[in-house]
């Protein structure tokens, strides 16, 4: 795989930026934490590289959390009911 230094150091930054956005910090804080200085350079390099808009993800992380807890909660509830199954009453 060929990558150049440059690419490699913007997708590490990127994705740093993704785990802050977690926090209550603003776009602005986060692309200025990570090291872009332009927050329209930051959201551009942003999209080309997650292919959605900054605004966009924390509502996709959102929906991949809540969808994580209900699948675990749908195994607990599977796991319960197969061990009830087992055991004689």
């Amino acid at each position: 795989m060929n990558i150049t230094l440059s690419n490699y150091i913007n997708i590490y930054r990127i994705n740093k930026s993704i785990e802050l956005m977690q926090s209550d910090k603003s776009l602005t804080e986060i692309a200025q934490l990570v090291g872009f200085k332009d927050s329209q350079h930051y959201s551009k390099l942003f999209m080309t590289i997650i292919g959605r808009n900054t605004l966009q993800l924390p509502e996709v992380l959102y929906q991949r959390l809540l969808l994580r807890t209900i699948l675990f909660l749908f195994y607990l509830f599977d796991k319960k009911t197969r061990y009830r199954k087992r055991t004689p009453h």
